[in-house]
């Protein structure tokens, strides 16, 4: 008895997001595909809080514009604030994770920063209405394709790159495989993708 009771323990011990999740569970963890909330950063001025809300509220309305779905982050030179050395201001969006936008967007503004300017920070942030760490988390893209695709009877998987936001869903006998060379193939080199929903 002791023996099951402590199977159990490191059964639930073990983080979810390091185990294939069936669609049932994965619904349980996935945050609506609708909507998002921005936090920006106090570093910031009350007038540059006000612009980052308003660039990011702009780019989920206009078409014409990058949505920046969640999960997303923008990056910027602290030496010259929002208005600092020209296209230092960067964003990365549709990431599976905040911390994974966040590199992405520092990475794109630290590459364009002067080498004499300070390391780019965190201005804001854009995560799903309600956002609580999960053991599962999906890019809003990939919220949407389990919601439209991930369905019927048939053997599927869903594949994620936790680095770079890249996803695919697929179907049949051997799905995960399919998935996963799919979703590799979005990478830009990085092959990280792993199966994270599968039936």
């Amino acid at each position: 008895m002791n023996i099951k009771v402590l199977s159990i323990a490191v059964v639930l011990a073990t983080p979810l997001s390091a185990q294939t999740l069936d669609k049932k569970t994965a619904e349980t963890q996935l945050f609506p595909a609708e909507g998002y909330t921005v936090t920006v950063s106090p570093e910031l001025s009350e007038d540059e809080q006000k612009l980052l809300r308003g660039i990011v509220d702009l780019s989920n309305k206009d078409p014409n514009q990058q949505s920046l779905n969640y999960y997303a982050a923008i990056a910027y030179s602290p030496d010259g604030g929002l208005q600092g050395p020209e296209g230092t201001l960067q964003s990365a969006a549709n990431h599976h994770s905040a911390e994974a936008a966040e590199r992405a967007a520092l990475a794109a503004c630290d590459a364009l920063r002067p080498k004499s300017a300070k390391p780019c920070a965190i201005g804001a942030n854009i995560y799903p209405v309600n956002f609580s760490p999960r053991a599962l988390q999906l890019s809003q893209s990939a919220t949407v394709a389990f919601q439209k695709s991930y369905r019927g009877l048939r053997a599927k998987a869903l594949a994620i790159s936790p680095s770079t936001g890249a996803f695919a869903v697929a179907k049949g006998r051997s799905a995960g495989q399919a998935s996963l060379t799919s979703c590799n193939t979005d990478t830009g080199g990085a092959n990280d993708c792993q199966v994270v929903i599968q039936d």
